[in-house]
């Protein structure tokens, strides 16, 4: 049995070592990232955004405003927002909606009247009840099965989102080598739930 092993590995051609080198280095690389990535923000959580890069270490200086323009029920503000309460020594100066997460959010501003300082506080917002979609996907897959080289097409529609849950109906056509009926169709209705980030 060892010598077989070793007469099949002996046999493999350089292409196939050289695939399941890339493989392993994806693999590898794809679990260091996990690990070590920066996670999305979650729909709900409540973080202080940090100060950009790009300016670390430029210089600042103080200037006197002719006034500053704050909200002035800022105790309400931070119960619509849903925002942690702030301190006596801040005031909430502006605050807009962010589009670009998974569900929207909302960016509180607040300034420390005392420092001069501001800090950013990002609201994600969580998963709506409902909501149409209209996001339409194509999707091309090829790779070795039960019946041999398989290839496979999809095209994909997200029509409704209730809560986390996505709905879609999907059409796909697939091809198997060695099945009886190589080509085959098959129109679904599927119910997609996140399960991590």
């Amino acid at each position: 049995m060892f010598q077989q092993l070793t007469d099949k590995l002996s046999n493999t051609p350089p292409w196939r070592w050289a695939a399941y080198g890339a493989v392993v280095v994806f693999a590898a690389s794809y679990a260091v990232w996990s690990h070590y990535r920066t996670p999305p923000v979650a729909p709900g959580a409540v973080i202080t955004a940090l100060p950009a890069r790009k300016l670390e270490g430029m210089s600042t200086v103080a200037i006197q405003p002719r006034q500053v323009i704050v909200y002035r029920d800022k105790i309400k503000v931070t119960e619509k927002l849903g925002i942690p309460p702030i301190p006596p020594s801040e005031e909430i100066q502006t605050a807009i909606d962010v589009p670009y997460l998974k569900y929207g959010g909302t960016a509180a501003t607040m300034l420390n009247m005392s420092s001069g300082q501001s800090r950013t506080v990002i609201k994600a917002n969580t998963a709506p009840w409902f909501q149409f979609k209209r996001d339409l996907s194509a999707s091309l897959g090829a790779g070795m099965g039960s019946e041999g080289k398989t290839l496979a097409g999809r095209l994909r529609l997200d029509i409704i989102q209730i809560k986390s849950v996505v709905i879609s109906p999907e059409l796909e056509g697939n091809y198997a080598e060695d099945r009886k009926h190589q080509f085959e169709g098959r129109a679904m209705i599927w119910a997609t739930v996140p399960i991590g980030q």
